[in-house]
């Protein structure tokens, strides 16, 4: 969810001060491809779990 509030503040502007990513110092200027790696990262586990089968 972070990840999709990053992208929604980086694309309109609005929604300052929600997500995690925008207060790190340590990124400025990435905010925009943080956030879709938290996307990528936020879905990983239900792929993993949907490509093992039933058995």
């Amino acid at each position: 969810m972070r990840g999709a509030l990053g992208l929604l503040h980086g694309a309109t502007g609005r929604l300052r001060g929600w997500g995690p990513v925008e207060r790190l110092g340590v990124l400025d200027g990435y905010e925009s491809c943080t956030s879709v790696a938290l996307v990528v990262l936020a879905g990983a586990p239900f792929a993993a779990a949907g490509s093992r089968g039933s058995g």
